[in-house]
């Protein structure tokens, strides 16, 4: 069975009135897919196709991350390299993205002048060679405005 749960915005939709479909804009369609009584959340990137006809449509990351596509891509070459050290593996082919999962909501951290607003945190989990491996993150705002800094929390 599956739930829709949101739609987030990337880029605007232009959707004129003559046409059936969008001719521009891309969001990611956010839905809950229950098989054998267990759920999973689940991400397509979807993009309008320029010349009106059906938007086509990716498959994205699995879970709930708050992190924008490009950040996700931006971390995730250091968190499966963090994944495969937990396990020992050398090979790329032993990974598999879980889940996306975020952890708490964007936050104050800190005190005084080492106030950072809207910092969140995020485990990832991988599958590695078969095993279960979680990877904890920290995004937080950069402060020169441009994409947020992420850190990987290594135990």
């Amino acid at each position: 069975v599956v739930h829709p749960i949101s739609l987030l915005l990337l880029t605007p939709i232009d959707f004129p009135e003559d046409r059936q479909n969008p001719v521009k804009g891309s969001w990611i369609y956010r839905y809950s897919l229950t098989r054998c009584g267990d759920s999973k959340i689940y991400n397509a990137m979807i993009f309008a196709d320029d010349a009106g006809g059906t938007p086509k449509a990716q498959a994205f990351y699995p879970g709930t991350s708050a992190a924008h596509p490009m950040l996700i891509y931006d971390a995730m070459p250091i968190a499966i390299s963090t994944a495969m050290v937990q396990c020992g593996s050398t090979d790329i082919e032993d990974v598999e993205v879980f889940d996306l999962h975020l952890d708490k909501l964007p936050n104050d951290i800190g005190e005084g002048e080492n106030l950072v607003k809207g910092a969140w945190n995020e485990t990832w989990t991988f599958k590695v060679r078969g095993k279960l491996v979680e990877v904890p993150i920290t995004f937080t705002p950069n402060p020169r405005k441009g994409k947020p800094l992420f850190m990987i929390n290594t135990k």
